[in-house]
């Protein structure tokens, strides 16, 4: 949490010889808009830049082995969608994108989420995001489902994913198992 509530820090270059962002390094830059990774790059934190809710751009040099920025989000090797900038309200997961990492909308404030039919594998909690209202994943997505706004694998019924609307959930009959890996998008509050 080295930099952690440095309210004034407008951006970050990370310089060459960092490799690596842990957790909460920049969280609570309320200032913070730009980041731009290291040629070595190798290992960022879900919760680097948690409550840093100005993160508008990433960038990466393309000389970095390990990883890419695609459509404004930071991607391992373009397959992975590691982090999605704190300030984006739309968010479109890019069609090269066959994994979300656990916590990659960690801090989001986005409102609404497009899924790919690429998209393969969502860990646990990738997907938690207290503005999300709206939730688009593509028909011809082979391993999810949606339904009832809930998110759901095909082969087991495992549920994914809930976007919590209106102080009602309904979950489908082809929900099967319920783990503590759901990602909750919206907010219903617990008082």
């Amino acid at each position: 949490a080295a930099f952690t509530g440095m309210t004034k820090l407008k951006s970050v270059t990370i310089p060459s010889k960092v490799a690596k962002v842990p957790s909460y390094t920049f969280a609570k830059c309320t200032s913070l808009s730009k980041i731009k990774f290291s040629k070595n790059m190798k290992s960022v934190a879900s919760t680097a830049f948690l409550y840093s809710n100005r993160v508008k751009t990433f960038s990466c040099p393309k000389a970095n082995k390990t990883y890419t920025v695609k459509k404004g989000q930071l991607t391992k090797s373009g397959k992975t969608l590691v982090l999605v900038p704190n300030s984006m309200k739309k968010i479109t997961v890019p069609s090269t994108v066959t994994t979300i990492r656990q916590k990659a909308l960690n801090g989001s404030q986005a409102t609404s989420l497009v899924l790919p039919k690429s998209v393969k594998t969502i860990e646990k909690k990738a997907l938690s995001a207290k503005k999300i209202k709206k939730v688009s994943l593509s028909s011809k997505n082979k391993t999810y489902k949606i339904k009832n706004n809930c998110i759901y694998r095909k082969s087991d019924g495992l549920l994914v994913a809930v976007v919590a609307k209106a102080k009602k959930i309904s979950l489908p009959s082809t929900v099967k198992v319920i783990d503590d890996g759901v990602s909750v998008m919206g907010k219903i509050s617990t008082k």
